[in-house]
């Protein structure tokens, strides 16, 4: 990949800091000497930062200059003289081109460590980024290489400042390891003594106290080593590295399952069940395997239409066959250079591959070559072929796209580009074929040669692209950042914006419905036909060349400059999700069998579901939004209130019973009593309001100060909580006597809530907490963890666990010593309301997404999560992480589970 300033800086970017990154990233800095560049003092402050990146140069004379004006980091370098050969291009650019090839290795590896630490040092040389494991012997034998050899360019000092740091992590890590091993060796053989001695009846209080001291000094190192685990899995998903996450969270389970606690740890086990319900419920593509065997830049990945193999194309001269599972099954050489692209057939037994040596090679699956096609004047950038298999077509930076047979015979030669040809694609009918080049344009033409369409539009080179299967849409790809799409009359439709960076590939799902794009930015990102953005897929270590979707649009593969291919799959949605409401969902409640749940919403209407996600009803006449819901203990009679003064009972058919009137601002909140005889509605009106069932006012409760925003029962229905915008819970008894003002909460409180035994009285505020009060007022908990402010709160049936809504888009569980157990994750927006089946296996939850999510409890369980995890990271562990990953989920056999959505 090269990198110009001119050409690679979008309108509108930091050209100094673009232009920065650049260096920082390119492996050779290449200097065309002019009089006007030497002369430049934006061009000398480039040679100085790329200097003291210790970066290679490689000069081109293009106009002779005074020497005395070089700078001297370029006086250091003989120049490539391309006045040389009667200035013939072509000798002087081959000549350049072998400079630029010396030693490549070496070069990568130079802007590989030097970009990891200059990370390190930007973030403050946290350990948390020094290299671990098989990746720093790499970097270590790299700077023992450098040193030896002495070899151009040298190490700069933070590259060996990082490098040195990571040894040193890694050898107290080593002896950490060495010394936990010998601690429980030595407290195994304790234990034998131990028993020997019982056998034999000796009284050895001493040493029974020594060896429990041994065993607690190596639990002590263990739960430490989980707790680094934890760190290290969030710090990893923080950084879009999913799977990585996923395999250190299931090695943190599994030493945590085999401390094999009396007792449990909440502080150790949350942060594991947090990182795996967060990666594994995680709806759209997830990250499932990484493909890695190739020994530079991946340039292209193609998947067969039946799903079972994958073809990647690298820089390292080679194609690798791959199947679904990430197994490898075959490498293809015979390129003498780079293998630029590769393409499938659509029956799946003949695979295309494009090089830089000029060539096109076709191959069986077997790996056997079965023809080398020769025409092209310069390197063949991409390959296609038709989807009746009879027909290749070839791109090529002689400016050509050349058309050919399966037996190797050129059928056709399309000229008309005036610049390198970057892309091919065929129309799913085989008649018309797109290419796309660095004159910024996309062609169109039919298979007798004549151009049909030339698109114009793009700012800069294009380099992919591609038509939907349909025939009727045509994706382009661009280092303007954005790409473009086109019907077949070459009218633009769509200018799709989102990449930060040059987008170097762009495909069709199958059905024609879903666009990926892959860019310089180190992402893919999904799209519909409308231009909306639907995904971004995080974590390549660098530039995304490539991107494929499987036939059934399932999968997507992802090649990379990082060497690797990733695997992508589309996962079923595993969270029961209630969608139909077409705003905000204010409130969810459960019916006291369970049977039923009811959902208020911003869009005026109440709706009541069964446990299968079956719409029962829809109840409408309000005439504003909706904000709270509740249902009688006797599951006859629901209440709504809203923002239009009114409370509205309702009968389980959905029919209006009455309307209770008398607010004079929103009603935020409607609770029933246990007895059901009595409804209290809260209000932005300051007050509480008591009501009968045939909709009488029985009491009015003043004495808030502000909106009050939620009201509660006891469940002997003898006293009333409220919660107030005046920051203050306030207790009543039926009669409308304040009892109590709890005081605490910084900012104001929105939810209030009753423990099943009515001992204990939960608060959610805006001031991002919990606490939890007894019925005398007293503070006995605040419950921290939320980044935002706490919109509902709930206890479970048994009393024991409470859980909390947030506008942090979670739902977290705590016990009632404080602890958070479980944070659940999945809303796209934050969890407005939240509850508890009667059963207490199931947790209800409305949120700003416009849905309602059910948690099933048991699904969250350590051994559930730790089994769906394996499922998802099977096929990682088993065919391309390190050894002594491979049998981390033995003891951990995949569920069966019932589809779900």
């Amino acid at each position: 990949t090269t990198w110009f300033d001119q050409e690679s800086i979008a309108s509108g970017s930091d050209f100094q800091q673009e232009i920065y990154q650049g260096i920082k990233v390119c492996d050779n800095f290449l200097f065309i000497i002019s009089h006007r560049s030497v002369n430049s003092p934006y061009c000398a402050d480039e040679v100085e930062y790329a200097a003291s990146l210790n970066k290679r140069f490689v000069t081109v004379l293009h106009r002779q200059v005074n020497t005395t004006d070089l700078h001297p980091q370029l006086s250091k370098v003989q120049w490539i003289d391309f006045n040389q050969h009667n200035r013939d291009f072509n000798a002087n650019f081959h000549q350049l081109v072998r400079t630029l090839d010396t030693d490549r290795g070496h070069l990568r590896s130079h802007s590989k460590w030097l970009q990891r630490a200059l990370e390190w040092g930007q973030k403050g040389k946290s350990a948390d980024l020094l290299l671990r494991g098989s990746e720093f012997l790499i970097a270590q034998n790299w700077l023992n290489e450098t040193e030896q050899q002495h070899k151009q360019p040298a190490a700069n000092p933070l590259q060996k400042e990082f490098i040195e740091a990571s040894q040193k992590a890694e050898e107290q890590r080593k002896e950490a390891e060495v010394r936990l091993a010998q601690q429980k060796k030595n407290a195994k053989r304790q234990k034998i003594f131990l028993a020997a001695v019982s056998t034999a009846l000796v009284a050895a209080v001493g040493v029974s106290i020594f060896a429990f001291s041994l065993l607690v000094i190596a639990e002590k190192v263990t739960e430490g080593q989980i707790n680094a685990l934890n760190r290290f899995s969030l710090l990893l998903a923080k950084s879009n590295q999913e799977l990585d996450a996923v395999v250190e969270s299931i090695r943190a389970g599994g030493r945590l399952k085999n401390l094999k606690l009396n007792t449990k740890k909440p502080e150790l086990e949350e942060p594991i069940l947090r990182t795996l319900q967060a990666e594994v419920y995680r709806t759209g593509f997830k990250k499932r395997n990484r493909l890695i065997g190739h020994q530079f830049d991946v340039n292209s990945v193609a998947i067969s239409f039946d799903g079972k193999t994958i073809a990647s194309a690298s820089r390292d001269n080679t194609i690798k066959l791959w199947n679904l599972q990430g197994q490898l099954l075959n490498t293809l050489t015979g390129h003498q250079f780079d293998v630029n692209s590769v393409a499938i057939s659509f029956d799946g037994k003949t695979i295309a591959s494009a090089s830089s040596d000029k060539t096109i090679k076709l191959w069986n699956l077997q790996g056997e070559l079965l023809q080398t096609l020769t025409g092209h004047q310069s390197s063949v950038n991409s390959v296609a072929i038709s989807f009746d298999g009879k027909t290749i077509a070839s791109a090529s930076s002689d400016k050509t796209v050349k058309l050919w047979n399966l037996q190797g015979q050129l059928l056709n030669t399309l000229t008309g580009h005036q610049f390198d040809v970057n892309s091919v694609a065929f129309s799913g009918d085989g008649k018309t074929i797109a290419s796309a080049s660095g004159d910024k344009t996309v062609k169109l033409w039919n298979l007798q040669g004549k151009e049909l369409y030339t698109l114009t539009g793009h700012q800069f080179d294009v380099n992919s692209v591609a038509i939907s299967f349909d025939g009727k849409t045509i994706a382009s790809a661009s280092n303007d950042k954005t790409i473009k799409l086109w019907n077949l009359q070459g009218q633009l439709l769509h200018t799709l914006t989102g990449h930060e960076s040059s987008v170097y590939s762009v495909a069709f799902s199958g059905d024609g419905k879903t666009i990926a794009s892959a860019s310089n930015d180190k992402t893919i990102k999904l799209w519909n036909l409308q231009g909306q953005l639907l995904h971004t897929l995080t974590g390549h270590e660098s530039s995304v060349y490539s991107v494929a979707f499987s036939g059934d649009g399932k999968t997507v593969a992802s090649a990379s400059l990082d060497k690797t291919i990733k695997l992508w799959n589309l996962q079923g949605q595993l969270l029961h999700t209630l969608t139909g409401h077409e705003s905000e969902v204010y409130s969810v409640a459960f019916s006291p069998d369970g049977k039923t749940i009811a959902s208020a919403s911003r869009d005026k209407t109440i709706k009541l579901w069964n446990l299968q996600r079956q719409l029962l009803h829809t109840l409408t006449g309000h005439e504003s939004e909706v904000i709270s819901v509740a249902i009688s203990f006797d599951g006859k009679t629901i209440a709504s209130a809203s923002a239009d003064k009114t409370i509205k009972l309702w009968n389980l058919q959905g029919q209006l019973l009455h309307t209770l009137t008398g607010h004079e601002s929103y009603v935020i909140s409607v609770a029933f009593s246990g007895d059901g005889k009595t409804i209290a509605s809260a209000s932005a009106d300051k007050t509480i309001k008591l009501w009968n069932l045939q909709g009488q006012l029985l009491h009015t409760l003043t004495g808030h100060e502000s909106s009050v925003n939620s009201v509660a029962f006891s469940p002997d229905g003898k006293t009333i909580a409220s919660a107030s915008l005046d920051k203050t819970i306030k207790l009543w008894n039926l009669q409308g006597q304040l009892l109590h003002t709890l005081i605490g909460h910084e900012s104001e409180v929105i939810s209030v809530a009753f423990s099943p035994d009515g001992k204990t009285i939960a608060s959610a505020s805006g001031d991002n907490t919990i606490k939890l009060w007894n019925l005398q007022g007293q503070l006995l908990h605040t419950l921290t963890g939320h980044e935002s402010e706490v919109i509902s709160v709930a206890f479970s049936p048994d009393g024991k666990t409470i859980a909390s809504a947030s506008g942090d888009n979670t739902i977290k569980l705590w016990n009632l010593q404080g602890q958070l157990l479980h944070t659940l994750t999945g809303h796209e927006s934050e969890v407005i309301s939240v509850a508890f089946s009667p059963d207490g296996k199931t947790i209800a939850s409305a949120s700003g997404d416009n849905t309602i999510k059910l948690w099933n409890l048991v699904d969250f369980t350590l051994d559930a999560l730790m089994r769906d995890a394996c499922a998802w990271v099977g096929d990682y562990l088993q065919h391309n992480a390190p050894e002594s990953d491979k049998n981390l989920c033995d003891d951990f056999r995949p569920r069966k589970r019932l589809p779900s959505g």
